[in-house]
């Protein structure tokens, strides 16, 4: 699979996922979840919302919702296991 990214669309994931990592966690905290159970849950819920919206909407051809629920799924399952690795001190 070849995946492109048109300037449009890596402009959106990156603004998306930086301010989603910014704000998002603050927020969480703000309501005594820790910190790092905040960054995971943004980072495999949200950011991976963003990535899917990328992959699927802007620069792929939108194929179905069962196609993007499946996109979503696996961006969520790979963003949690690195999110949880990295809050666990072992970098990918």
């Amino acid at each position: 699979m070849n995946i492109k990214f048109t300037f449009k669309g890596a402009l959106i994931l990156f603004a998306g996922t930086f301010l989603i990592n910014i704000f998002i966690p603050q927020l969480l905290v703000a309501i005594n979840v820790s910190y790092d159970h905040a960054v995971i849950l943004a980072n495999t819920l949200l950011s991976s919302a963003v990535v899917t919206f990328v992959l699927t909407r802007i620069d792929g051809q939108n194929q179905g919702r069962n196609h993007t629920l499946k996109v979503y799924g696996l961006v969520s399952l790979l963003f949690l296991v690195v999110s949880t690795l990295w809050m666990s001190g072992i970098f990918v």
